[in-house]
Formats: structure tokens, sequence, C-alpha cells
């Protein structure tokens, strides 16, 4: 086939679809596939638009970003691979090599796709699932707990059974008893969903598996409750239309031994038995058939009875008493919320990894100042978690896990972190607090108590500190060497050769930890610009802050380090500094990170065996600052505000004793310091570092 794609070819990405690779995806790409994920992605010369396989060497740079749409890259080498596995004259178009041309990138938000046509001369571009490969769907970009499936179910919610009469219909209980003898007669069984998990994808690199998915459901009747696992295609098809409540009927449906799922459901319907079996639903052999129902079908039937779901809700103020790995439902006003970040999934050998995507959320309610802390991870609810969770809206969370992390504690004394995560089976809505709403499960006293207090409630929302949305992390680490090193039974220390390689290798959005020993050889203070006043939950008092001026304070001075030195992260410059380094070519780049408007220390590191020097930022958001504060008194986090509390700033007396106490003109001011960083991945040029603990080694 002729190569309709010539080299030397400056093209714009319109967009960039991920899957994972399989054996049959290496046979018709002939590429040496590096990762498990593969990428498919459309581009456009102006006239027509072309759909193509990325070589996997440039997988990085989707992941970083550098990648994306909008950007130009310049095709350097294209091959039309024909796919010999298959009876039709097909060809993949692949990108052997290209260039990506940073200077030229391309908004479009008023460009229309649709407009563009596909190019004639190459028809299976044309197709909806990948270009290579036997997977038949492409998975989200940033997350495997998200599909884009265009295969669709018949998603017509029914407002009657059809033919199906009354005397049709059998009960869970009388489907698990009789199994063995009705199975012939293909029974119709009506049920409501009481849980929904979230979709498990277990596809692996080394299996063809075209739709490897299932989606465990909880449903019941009146009789009892078990799992209903909808299997490969069906998973995707019905994931966003089985949620809490819905009424379905089933048919053609098999009756197998439980299902072995990643994490067992710890969930009982109150008062129903539960049976240990699992009704498996197929897209073939048999063909399950699913059909949704409104719940006016039930009016007509006289001896059907479906249980609303059972709700569990609990205060923040009953968590503390709550005992470990409890399973509840929370709701509050939300009063903070961090920035997505994407977290490196731990996998088996063999399985195709990937990141989670989560969120840290506080939420009030009546019970206590303190906010509940929710490590929400995103699942089946993309729209909700990207784009509703606002302060000041109501969150209602089902089914999350109480976590007091008691393996930490040494004393009945110690303090108790406790917080909530997300599990596989939490369903989260989001209101406004001015709008009553119906739930698709049972009234709870606590949530309609709560639901009264924030109509009339005045929670004053935490302002908007962007160094706390980007590193936020709990519960909170020790405040002395000692204990920490007594809760991690080693501490794995980064040589300051590895610094580099290990920054360099985080993706886009990602957060990482590092632990280090270094020297500290430079401080420098950045105030937020203007006069500004601090809020706190429940508090009507505003808190002024010290005056002092704009401009950046030098703490210590960095009077060693040569041009041979490798600087690693981020480093900030105030807005007055960022004109003069720019008119002085210093080649640092200036990113808008919105960190005018933060209190932080700005700290370099330098390595003990290395030319490498990091550099890192201390958010100054203390529940208290006394004049005798020292920098190992901040650094170690002993003087951090926690959820909800009062946060004041760095007071000039502080500032003035911890620059006297360095003596920043004596040598012997430069300590060896361990320190735990907190990393987040702006992009894939930028990572910015801020430090969590730092304990000087006398």
């Amino acid at each position: 086939m002729e190569n309709p794609f010539s080299d030397q070819t400056d093209v714009m990405v319109l967009n960039i679809q991920r899957y994972i690779t399989d054996p049959l995806f290496r046979q018709q790409t002939g590429l040496s596939v590096i990762s498990s994920d593969a990428y498919d992605i459309t581009i456009t010369d102006g006239k027509f638009k072309n759909k193509l396989v990325l070589s996997c060497d440039f997988n990085q740079l989707v992941q970083k970003k550098k990648l994306r749409e909008g950007v130009h890259i310049r095709l350097v080498k294209v091959k039309m691979r024909a796919d010999e596995t298959s009876l039709d004259p097909l060809y993949i178009p692949v990108i052997e090599d290209m260039i990506l041309l940073d200077d030229k990138i391309t908004s479009l938000d008023n460009l229309s796709l649709s407009d563009i046509p596909w190019h004639p001369g190459n028809e299976v571009q044309k197709e909806l699932h990948p270009l290579a490969s036997s997977r038949g769907y492409y998975l989200d970009l940033w997350s495997n707990a998200d599909v884009e499936c265009f295969s669709h179910a018949n998603a017509t919610i029914h407002s009657d059974l059809g033919d199906v009469t009354s005397t049709d219909l059998y009960t869970l209980k009388e489907i698990i008893r009789k199994w063995k003898d009705i199975q012939s007669l293909k029974p119709h069984l009506l049920v409501r969903v009481m849980r929904r998990s979230r979709l498990v994808h277990y596809a692996r690199p080394d299996k063809q598996d075209k739709w490897p998915f299932q989606l465990p459901v909880v449903v019941g009747d009146h009789t009892g409750c078990c799992v209903a696992i909808f299997w490969n295609v069906l998973g995707p098809q019905y994931l966003n239309h089985l949620s809490e409540g819905q009424v379905l009927l089933l048919r053609n449906f098999r009756v197998k031994p439980k299902f072995p799922l990643p994490q067992h459901l710890l969930w009982r319907q109150p008062g129903l038995p539960w049976y240990d079996v699992d009704l498996s639903l197929n897209p073939h052999h048999p063909i399950g058939e699913i059909t949704l129902l409104d719940d006016s079908v039930l009016d007509d039937l006289v001896d059907t009875d479906l249980p609303l779901p059972a709700s569990n809700f609990v205060t923040r103020k009953q968590l503390s008493s709550i005992p470990d790995n409890y399973i509840c439902d929370i709701a509050g006003v939300i009063t903070f919320v961090s920035i997505t970040q994407r977290e490196r999934m731990k996998v088996k050998q063999g399985a195709c990894g990937g990141f989670w995507i989560k969120r840290w959320v506080f939420i009030q309610d009546y019970s206590s100042s303190c906010p509940t802390v929710i490590e929400l991870f995103r699942g089946t609810q993309k729209q909700l978690f990207e784009e509703n969770l606002i302060p000041g809206m109501l969150m209602v969370c089902r089914n999350v896990r109480v976590v007091h992390g008691l393996d930490h504690l040494q004393t009945s004394h110690q303090c108790r972190f406790v917080f909530v995560t997300s599990t596989n089976d939490t369903q989260i809505y989001v209101h406004n607090t001015e709008v009553a709403r119906d739930y698709p499960f049972g009234q709870d006293t606590t949530l309609q108590a709560i639901l009264i207090w924030a109509q009339d409630a005045d929670c004053e929302i935490i302002p908007d500190r962007r160094l706390q949305q980007i590193f936020f992390s709990y519960p909170p680490l020790p405040v002395s060497l000692q204990t920490l090193s007594e809760q991690k039974n080693k501490l794995e220390m980064i040589p300051s050769e590895a610094w580099k390689p290990y920054v360099e290798k985080m993706c886009y959005k990602e957060t990482a930890q590092m632990t280090f020993q270094a020297k500290l050889i430079s401080v420098l203070y950045f105030k937020k610009k203007g006069r500004r006043t601090s809020r706190v939950l429940r508090r009507t008092k505003q808190q002024q802050f010290q005056s002092m001026t704009d401009a950046p304070v030098m703490v210590l001075e960095n009077r060693e380090v040569s041009a041979d030195f490798i600087n690693i992260g981020y480093k900030h410059f105030h807005s007055s500094q960022q004109e003069a380094s720019s008119s002085q070519g210093t080649g640092d780049q200036y990113v808008d990170t919105d960190l005018d408007n933060e209190d932080f220390l700005l700290l370099q590191w330098q390595g003990l065996n290395a030319n490498v020097i990091l550099n890192t930022m201390k958010p100054c958001y203390f529940k208290e600052c006394p004049r005798s504060m020292t920098l190992a008194m901040c650094l170690s986090g002993a003087l951090d505000s926690a959820p909800g509390e009062a946060c004041v700033g760095m007071s000039r007396e502080a500032l003035q004793n911890i620059t006297k106490s360095l003596g920043k003109d004596k040598e012997e001011s430069i300590h060896r310091f361990v320190v735990i960083l907190d990393m987040h991945c702006v992009n894939g040029d930028t990572t910015l570092m801020a430090v969590n603990r730092a304990f000087p080694l006398r």
C-alpha cells in the first residue's frame, strides 16, 4: 500500500487514546513494547485527519503531558504495517520516529473536530476500537478506573414488565434453592441494586482479552441479597446505568459459587439473609437479559417487595469511637478540596499497573468543629469527582472505610488521626445545601439532622491556599526523628546520585515522597503580597498577620555553590524577581503556580556526595508562631496547623530569631538533615517539592 504520510510533515495532535498492549499488538506493529500502555493518536495536516499507532518509545512524552492535544509534531518516519494476522487487506500506520515542536501549541476550544474529514485512503482508522491489539475499548488517559466504550447498552427505563406477569417472577431465595430444577426454564428475577462496586479491569499484557472487565453489583429482594457480576462488555455497557436503588429484571443468567473478588464486599443488608453465590450475566453463552425498570412497576405487584438499600450514617464526633476498618456513610458541607493527585498502583508481577486518581476533601457537620478528612479516590463518578466538589456544597459519601492507623500507636496517650477513605463501593452525591433531594436509600435520622443543620449553618470555607491544595497528606508524620524511625522499620534513603532520575521518572500530576540526607545551604522567606486575614471553621474572629515587606527575606545565604551544580525542582521567583531574572538571562524557568499569594520558605539542599541541589518549599501554616521559633522547630512540623485549626503566618520576631540562630555568616551553622519531601509533578518539566519533615543530625 502507498504510504500517505510523507516524511518531515508537520501536523497537529487532535486526540490521544490509551489501551493495554497484548501479544497481538506486538505481532501487528512490530514494536518493542517497553510498558503495558499503547497509544493511538489522531493528527491533522489541516485538510484531513488520520489515526496512527504511536511507537512505545514516546510513551513518556504522553505520561508527562508533553505530547498532548493541540501540540504540533513533525513526522520523521511513518511505516504502513500490513496486518498479517488478518485475512482482510488492512494496513496499520505506525509512527516510528517524530519530533515534538515545543514552540507550536494550538487551542482546540474553537475547533470542531467533526468538521475535519478522515483521510480516504486509510479506512482502518475510522474504527472505534484500537488500531492494533485485540482490545475492544480505550482506557482513560490518566487512570485505569474509567473506560471509553463505544458499545452501548439499551439504557431505556421501562415503566412496565411487558409480557412478564407476576406469576413468572421468582424470588432470590427460590432461585438459589431450586436452581438445578428451574434453570432450564430461564426464570425471571426482579431485584433492586443495593450496592454497586467499581469496574474491575483485569487486562494483562500477556493475554488477549477483548473485554477484560467485571462489574460486581449487590442485588436483592425481600428474601435476601447476593452479588450479580456483569462480565466482559456488559460491565462498561451498564456501568453508568446501575445506580443505587435501580430496579432490574434479570433473565438468562447462571448461578455459580462465589467468585473471589479483589476486595471482598464487607457489607450485608440488615435484616436480610446473604447468599454466598454469584449471579453471572454474560454477553454470550448464554446472552444475559437485563431490563431497567422504573419504581412505579412495583405498585402493580402486590406480592413483591424490594427493600431500599440500607444506610449507616455517622457524625464526625462518632468517628473517634468507631472501630478501625468500619464501613459507614458520612455527610457534611465541603470546606476544602485538594487538587487531583495521581498515585502509582501497587500491582502484582505481570499486571498492567497504572495510576489511582484521588483528592483530599474536608467536610463539616454539626457535631464537631473539626472537619472529617476524606481520602477520595476517583471511581465511576468521574464528572462529580472532577467538577462538582466545590467548597460550600453538601456532600453525601456512601460506603467509606474508617482508618485509625492503630499500627503506629505506641501508647494510649498518642493522638489518633482518624480519617475515612473510599472503597470499591463508594458512591457520592453532591448538591446545593438549599436544594432538597431524594436519595435512593432508606431514611436516616443522622443524615436528616445534617441536612437541616447545613441549610442554616454558616460554615466558613478554608481559604484557597495553593501549597496546601497541592501537598496536603494525612495522617501527619511524627514530629521527631526517633518516633518516625520507630514507626517505619527502615527509612529508605535515596542517595544524592539518584535524586535526578527519581524526580525525572515522575509523570503528570503524580505525587510521591522521597527521604534523603542533605546539607542545608540556603533559606529564603517569601511573604504573601499585600495584607491578608485568615478565617477558620466556626470562628468569627479574623486574625491579622504581621505586616512585612513584600520582598523575599534572605535567612541563610548560599555562598558555596558553583555553576557546575545540577539544580532539581522548581525555583520560585517573586513577581519582581521574575522580571530581573528574565532580563539577566538566568535560564531559570518561570511557571505560573500562583505562589505569590503564599507564605513559605524556599530551601536549597545540597547532596553529600554529588553536586546536586534540590529546590524545595516549606509552607508557613502555623497553629502558633512563638518568638523563640527556630528553624528546627519550623521544619519538624511541630507547629503546623491541623485541619480546621486557626492558621497564622511567620511573624517578624520569629523570622529574626531563625536568622539569628542560624548565624548566616558562620560556617558551623550549615547542618546535615534527614529530609522527607512531598513531590508533585505539575507537568513534564516542573516538579514542586515541599518539605514535610526535616530533622537536623548533630
